[in-house]
């Protein structure tokens, strides 16, 4: 029993061990890069906040929005088709995904 740290010391490494981890996850959700993309089991739909990555793209209405995982909403300004070039060389379609440029991430909806 002489190894055992002191319950405190074993605290202390816990808490500094959450705060460390916390950070990480803080620092990598400010990171904005609009051209990374996310498999989201979630989505129910195709997100996109890059207009540039449209090859066909419809305005969308008025005041359309949509619900996010976190409750709140985001404005949606059009839809459209996206290809993306895989790293197989193939290209995947993302056909009416929407344009939310409000999203620090694009998520590929897994439904495909």
């Amino acid at each position: 029993m002489a190894n055992r740290k002191p319950i405190m010391d074993q605290i202390h490494e816990y808490k500094n061990l959450v705060a460390n981890v916390l950070n990480q996850v803080l620092e990598a959700n400010l990171v904005e890069n609009k051209a990374d993309w996310i498999l989201d089991t979630g989505a129910s739909k195709h997100f996109c906040s890059n207009k540039e990555l449209f090859q066909e793209f419809h305005e969308a209405l008025d005041g359309e929005c949509v619900f996010m995982g976190n409750s709140t909403t985001a404005e949606v300004l059009g839809k459209g088709k996206i290809l993306l070039k895989l790293t197989s060389g193939k290209t995947l379609a993302l056909i009416d995904a929407l344009y939310v440029p409000s999203l620090r991430r694009n998520l590929i909806s897994s439904s495909l």
